[in-house]
């Protein structure tokens, strides 16, 4: 009955006009979200009320932050250095949350409970390792770690170089924070482990709250429980935020490019992939990857000093506004329709690749051991088993029979454009070619 009353009256505060327009929503034409989420009927009425209560001057499901705050005193930092900047993090992001007016009332509901699920996945793993102090002398050997730019290929060669038999790369359903991520899992339990299940089941119900959703971020960067992925998923935990740049506003992204206030959250990462590790280790080395440590090089390389690193390259023409389209689709799900200029994300396509590329250069100029690997998106996808081979021999490594074979197996099983295609021009960012010719002219008179 009272969602029929409810209904009844959000009809008819629609018919008189007294919802109107979503907060804040003009019309940009291409230059914004083309759609929102297709809510089903009983999240329009939800939605509906929402934008009417905001009006008045009301914030229905605001954040409770003290109770946040609380949340990251409460797990046992002894072995994770001060957390000072944890807290940090929680101000800027939830104040740029609170303040923006697009946020939808499904939205706010999902960016609360990824704050819960983020904080509680960090308590449970700095309580497992307070009840396991040997996990800190377990030594992560030169990791294969790789980094550059996003969109330059950094998923397939992860991909790729996680076939072979020696090395371990973290699966998806291990670091992400729909659930317990302790104990981890073993090489024994893996496949079956039940957190699999779990995960694709969230992944179902995020789907659920917004229709197309998880499809439409696959097309950017696959989103499946049972598959290798970027250890940012562990630095989600700290509240190292890259899925939320969008609807926490500008002080976030700002906060989240400058290379400063990070340690806390290396110090978390290490330590996650030493507990893995100490449940299940590789018989030779690591395989990790994140875009975004070409942000933190010098934190990355605090807690991981040995690792043999690999950038990769490729046209900022095709980077740029990929990228964009990424935070665009990352974004979607929260925001009313229409509320949220494209431009934005191609502002901060832009600016956070700027910062990258002066991330890797600056680690160029301090890095005093073993000489990184530079790999070129059109070599990568021309030959990828070339491209390997020429990896492993940079770094003296044996590239074996199996792990041949392993790898033409994933070449044939994940053709380019498996979980479909995205469609982007760089107008739709607000951007134009001369423009990015002349902001990343040195790049690419080197790199493209």
């Amino acid at each position: 009955m009272l969602y029929i009353i409810a209904s009844a009256l959000a009809g008819l505060a629609v018919f008189v006009g007294v919802f109107g327009q979503s907060p804040g929503k003009k019309n940009f034409g291409s230059n914004h979200f083309p759609r929102g989420p297709n809510y089903r009927p009983h999240f329009r009425v939800l939605a509906m009320i929402y934008r009417a209560m905001y009006r008045l001057g009301l914030r229905p499901g605001a954040i409770n932050i003290q109770h946040y705050h609380d949340l990251i005193d409460s797990a046992p930092s002894k072995h994770f250095g001060p957390q000072d900047d944890c807290h940090r993090s929680l101000r800027i992001f939830t104040r740029g949350v609170e303040a923006n007016p697009n946020i939808s009332a499904i939205g706010r509901i999902m960016v609360r409970s990824a704050l819960t699920r983020c904080l509680n996945a960090r308590f449970n793993v700095m309580k497992f390792v307070d009840e396991h102090p040997e996990i800190v002398d377990v030594k992560i050997d030169r990791p294969i770690i790789i980094v550059g730019l996003p969109r330059t290929g950094s998923t397939l060669l992860q991909g790729l170089m996680s076939r072979d038999p020696a090395s371990r790369s973290p699966y998806f359903f291990e670091m992400i924070q729909f659930h317990n991520p302790t104990p981890p899992t073993t090489k024994e339990g893996f496949a079956t482990d039940p957190r699999i299940k779990m995960t694709e089941d969230r992944l179902k119900t995020l789907d659920s709250l917004a229709p197309g959703s998880v499809a439409e971020m696959s097309k950017s960067h696959p989103a499946r429980a049972f598959i290798v992925d970027e250890e940012l998923m562990i630095m989600f935990h700290q509240l190292v935020l890259e899925f939320y740049l969008l609807a926490a506003g500008d002080e976030f992204f700002n906060t989240f490019v400058d290379c400063t206030h990070k340690e806390y959250a290396y110090i978390y990462t290490k330590r996650f992939i030493q507990m893995m590790q100490w449940s299940w280790a590789p018989d030779s080395h690591w395989v990790l990857k994140s875009p975004f440590h070409s942000l933190y090089m010098e934190d990355l390389m605090k807690q991981f000093p040995d690792a043999r690193i690999v950038i990769t390259h490729r046209n900022v023409h095709s980077v740029v506004p990929s990228f964009a389209k990424l935070i665009e689709v990352q974004a979607w799900q929260f925001f009313e329709d229409a509320t949220v200029d494209r431009r934005i994300a191609g502002r901060y396509a832009v600016i956070a690749s700027q910062k990258m590329i002066e991330g890797v250069e600056r680690f160029r100029k301090f890095h005093t051991g073993t000489k990184p690997f530079d790999c070129r998106y059109p070599e990568l996808v021309k030959d990828p088993v070339a491209m390997v081979k020429r990896i492993y021999d940079h770094f003296d490594m044996d590239f074996t029979p199996a792990f041949e074979n392993a790898l033409r197996s994933f070449i044939n099983d994940n053709p380019q454009g498996k979980h479909g295609r995205n469609t982007y021009t760089l107008e739709d960012f607000g951007l134009s070619a001369q423009e990015l010719d002349e902001t990343f002219a040195e790049y690419q008179a080197q790199y493209a």
